[in-house]
Order: structure tokens, then sequence, then C-alpha cells
């Protein structure tokens, strides 16, 4: 990292990192998407209904706005254990989001139109998760569609600058733990 980070500013770097995993991880998606897919279509195993395309284009931008969020939480995370082995303790309060935001959603599944599907719509962690279910079943007024988007939008304007900001003060520690204030200061030195 030290090599790396004599070449190339930190927020650099981690966007580097955020959008490489993401790339890799889309096409990942869409190759798996493609190829049962199409081989479904060509063996003449399944009729797609319309309005699928949309629906898939929508799950995909909603991939895309989830990764950015949750690769810069989890790459703070990341950047503030010093070693390998604090890694769990550094990242389960995301990891608790993560599950919370992943049981919002099958709730979601359950009632779309649900005070729980509701309240994750405008919750940026799980709104990624819960707004393609509501979108799928027809229960996703444009207005709020609208405002989920913005907020995780926002969230994501936030948590960049912020996260390239952390990880630049906590990429170079390798002394244990270092809690999120002081990799924020340590950025400022």
């Amino acid at each position: 990292v030290e090599l790396l980070l004599a070449k190339a500013r930190p927020s650099r770097l981690l966007a580097g990192k955020v959008v490489g995993v993401g790339v890799l991880g889309l096409g990942q998606i869409l190759l798996f998407v493609v190829a049962g897919l199409g081989t479904a279509l060509a063996l003449g195993q399944v009729d797609i209904p319309p309005g699928t395309y949309g629906l898939v284009a929508e799950v995909v931008a909603w991939f895309v706005l989830g990764y950015a969020l949750y690769a810069c939480l989890f790459a703070v995370s990341g950047a503030i254990a010093g070693r390998p082995e604090d890694l769990q303790a550094t990242t389960m309060p995301l990891s608790l989001v993560t599950m919370a935001a992943f049981f919002a959603a099958l709730f979601a599944q359950e009632d779309p139109s649900g005070a729980v599907a509701r309240v994750a719509t405008f919750f940026p962690p799980s709104a990624p998760l819960v707004m393609p279910m509501r979108s799928a079943a027809g229960e996703l007024p444009l207005w709020e569609a609208a405002l989920g988007v913005a907020l995780v939008v926002a969230t994501i304007a936030v948590a960049v600058p912020v996260a390239g900001r952390i990880y630049a003060g906590g990429a170079l520690f390798t002394r244990g733990r270092l809690g999120v204030r002081d990799a924020y200061a340590r950025a400022g030195r």
C-alpha cells in the first residue's frame, strides 16, 4: 500500500478498487443472466412477460447504487482495521445493518405495501434491496421511488468523500484497530 500511495492519492486508490470490483461483479451478474436467460429462451423453456426488461434495468441500476454505497462503507471498515484479525470487529456493525436490510427485503417481498417495506424504502442501506421488490409488485408510488433514489444518491455523495478521507487516514495504520474519528483526523495531517 505504501508504494501505491506514493503515486496515487488515497481517494483515487479507493475509487479504483470500488470501480474495479464493481465492474467485475456487474459483469459476472450479467454473464449469468445472459447465459441462463439466453439458454432458456433458445430452448423455449421460458416466456418473458411484458415489462420484464424494464424491471431488469431497474434491478441493475439498484445493484450499482447499492454496491456504491456498501463498497464505500465496507472500505471504511477495512481501512480502520490495522490487521486482518481486526476486520471482523470493524465490519460487524455494518454487517448487522446489511442483515437488517436483507430482512427488511424479505418482509417487503411478503408485504410490499406494508409498513416495513415503506420505511425501508427511505433507509439508504435497505432501499437497494427493497425498491426492486416493491416495484415488481406494483406497490411503489412514483414519489416514493424518486425520494428513495434521491436519499441513496445523497448518501453516496456524502459517503464517497468521507470514505476516501477515512481510507486515507487508515490505509497506512498497522498497529491494531483505529477508530473512525481517529482515521478521519489522521487524514487531515
